[in-house]
């Protein structure tokens, strides 16, 4: 069962990578560095403390699934973080 649900977290991730590189390359783009460095740094910078409470709480399972959830919150902040830019920049009218 903990495997499929490792398989899950997997394929889910690899469809939000498209969602966080393109936000870090929309920023750089727009000349936009800070929005652009803390997103390319969040999905890294997240795996740390996320490796640590994973593991504690489900031992080797979390550490398998640590990438994934690490992923998912930064999709999470990255699409956030674009919705409001978006609002901001094109709700002027």
């Amino acid at each position: 069962m903990l495997e499929k649900i490792e398989k899950v977290a997997a394929c889910a991730c690899v469809s939000v990578m498209a969602v966080l590189v393109f936000a870090n390359m929309f920023f750089q783009s727009l000349g936009k560095s800070w929005r652009a460095v803390i997103l390319a740094i969040c999905r890294q910078g997240l795996y740390i403390p996320i490796v640590y409470l994973m593991t504690h709480q489900f031992g080797l399972a979390g550490l398998e699934l640590t990438q994934a959830s690490a992923d998912l919150l930064a999709f999470t902040l990255s699409a956030a973080v674009m919705l409001h830019y978006f609002k901001t920049e094109f709700g002027k009218e």
